[in-house]
């Protein structure tokens, strides 16, 4: 239908149903000469965000929301040995190049933001952040000069900041980042204008660069949902390793209690006729209960996952009292601390097994009065 029709109102004029038109009640014929009838109309208000708009709009506050990747890699030997091989590299070439401008700047430059890969994990947003800063800065004096500097080729490891950028950072540092990136990309689209004389940026060296650069970003991201989907499924086989333990640990709680307590009931039959056979029941017990003591520690320590067992027993009703707030004088916490008081005395029958799991939900006798909280 797409329709739900509100409310019958005789229109005395056309114009009156064109300044309605412009909340969410339309003029919609009815079929009769004499009036029109207001519809709440399902269709999308003209001059609303489109489709794609929403979509991107939700898209970018899902990656300014985006943590950061846990536990990244601190520096490895991978590291230190990838610096200590650029170092010679950009030696060399800054030797053997014959077009190089500023040759012996060129290789400082280089060799200067070569340390920026042992923090790119790390701190990624602060390698680029340098990196792409000292990048353009040296870009912008070559302008200032008239000198088409390109620097060193071995500046593309700048490249790897930009994948740790994506890999390991938030979403909030990504797209700062970002906007990092593209300050260098277009000073070398303005250099390329002004050395080829030409009117207008070249689009295709932009354009290419971005490109390249969205592509690496992609990989990192790649990388970065790839692992987060490992880990929810390494997440879920622990789970349901776990349930099956747990169950292992019923069945085997189960048996042996089963068997206490047969040997129970024949140790007191026969108690009163064979003493002897009663104390072997109680041997027998003894025997079984440490046999299913020892199993339960053993899974029990299995589900814990490496975590120290709290040895403190479980918190029951009883213990209410000792946790509400206490005061001599009257008012609302005294009253209420009285209330849990004649509360937690009349549930002091209350079994163990059941006792704790209800000192975990809090009751309104135990909560302490006090004003409404604003909604």
């Amino acid at each position: 239908m797409g329709r739900v029709v509100v409310d019958e109102v005789r229109m005395g004029s056309s114009s009156r149903c064109r300044r309605s038109g412009t909340s969410d009640l339309r003029p919609f014929a009815t079929g009769r000469s004499d009036g029109l009838r207001l519809v709440l109309s399902a269709d999308p208000q003209p001059g609303r965000f489109s489709y794609a708009g929403v979509v991107l709009r939700d898209a970018a506050r899902s990656l300014w929301a985006e943590p950061r990747a846990p536990d990244p890699p601190a520096r490895v030997w991978r590291d230190w040995a990838l610096v200590a091989a650029l170092i010679p590299v950009a030696v060399l070439e800054g030797v053997i190049s014959d077009d190089l401008v500023w040759r012996v700047a060129s290789v400082a430059v280089a060799v200067a933001l070569l340390p920026t890969l042992l923090w790119r994990r790390t701190h990624p947003l602060a390698a680029v952040v340098v990196a792409f800063g000292t990048l353009t800065l040296v870009q912008v004096v070559s302008l200032a000069v008239g000198v088409d500097w390109w620097g060193l080729d071995t500046n593309i490891f700048v490249v790897l900041l930009i994948y740790a950028l994506f890999r390991w950072a938030s979403g909030r540092h990504a797209m700062i980042g970002l906007a990092v990136l593209s300050i260098p990309l277009l000073l070398s689209g303005f250099d390329a204008q002004v050395h080829s004389q030409a009117d207008e940026i070249p689009a295709s060296n932009v354009v290419v660069g971005g490109l390249f650069e969205l592509v690496v970003a992609a990989v990192g991201v790649a990388v970065r949902y790839q692992s987060k989907a490992r880990a929810r499924g390494m997440d879920q086989v622990k789970l349901l390793e776990r349930e099956q333990l747990a169950r292992e640990l019923h069945d085997t709680v189960a048996h042996h209690v089963s068997a206490i307590a047969i040997r129970a009931q024949a140790g007191r039959v026969v108690a009163s006729s064979d003493p002897a056979a009663a104390l072997e029941a109680l041997v027998v017990i003894e025997e079984e209960a440490s046999r299913t003591l020892a199993e339960m520690r053993a899974m029990v320590g299995a589900l814990r996952h490496g975590e120290e067992p709290d040895l403190a027993p479980q918190r029951g009703v009883a213990d209410i009292e000792r946790l509400t707030p206490r005061s001599t004088g009257t008012g609302p916490t005294s009253t209420s601390s009285s209330q849990a008081t004649s509360t937690v005395s009349g549930r002091r029958s209350t079994p163990p097994s059941t006792g704790w799991p209800r000192s975990r939900s809090p009751t309104p006798s135990a909560t302490p009065a006090g004003p409404p909280a604003s909604r």
